[in-house]
């Protein structure tokens, strides 16, 4: 029996080109070339866009517009890591462009836009949307929610859940613009 041929990466581009970007996002990424092709960069700044392409270490395009980069052909997905205050805007335009999209949290600044982003997103079928949550795929809590999904534990009426951990002035991600702003949860909303 002939062996199924290997499936191609999955095209994506980053949009936004900050910290976590370069620290965790794009070097995930150039880890599963397998999976994902990084096909492009976006960010409101050239140079801070081709800083991360030169780190992919290819000739990958980079766009400063981003409705250039949802037209440019062969993007299939787009990985969303950008502040707060603008990020629903750019996964409302990428689900509407039809990409997959990957997007940081919290999904909006407030209750209503995120639950209109939910909406957009059950309006397109065939797409995926997943928010990069730290706990998503962690044993203890898929195993949890198996035993509620089974009826194992009866119909939850509530759930706590707590987490301590400190984010101390030398680290690099507590000075980031967005930690100081309107939405100064910080590492609070880091895990909201």
């Amino acid at each position: 029996m002939a062996e199924a041929p290997a499936a191609k990466p999955l095209r994506i581009a980053l949009a936004g080109a900050g910290i976590y970007a370069r620290n965790a996002h794009l070097p995930a990424l150039l880890e599963q070339r397998e999976a994902f092709e990084v096909a492009a960069v976006y960010s409101r700044t050239a140079a801070a866009a081709q800083a991360l392409a030169a780190q992919a270490g290819s000739a990958i395009p980079i766009f400063t517009d981003f409705q250039q980069l949802l037209d440019a052909p062969g993007i299939e997905a787009v990985d969303i890591l950008l502040p707060i205050p603008v990020q629903a805007d750019f996964v409302n335009a990428a689900l509407r462009a039809g990409k997959h999209v990957i997007s940081e949290k919290p999904i909006a600044p407030d209750s209503a836009t995120a639950r209109d982003l939910i909406d957009l997103h059950r309006r397109t079928p065939g797409q995926v949307w997943m928010v990069g949550e730290n706990w998503r795929y962690e044993e203890a809590f898929e195993r949890a929610a198996d035993l509620v999904r089974q009826g194992a534990i009866g119909r939850p009426l509530s759930c706590y859940w707590a987490q301590f951990s400190s984010l101390k002035p030398g680290n690099p991600y507590y000075a980031t613009a967005w930690r100081r702003s309107g939405f100064a949860g910080g590492l609070v909303l880091d895990g909201a």
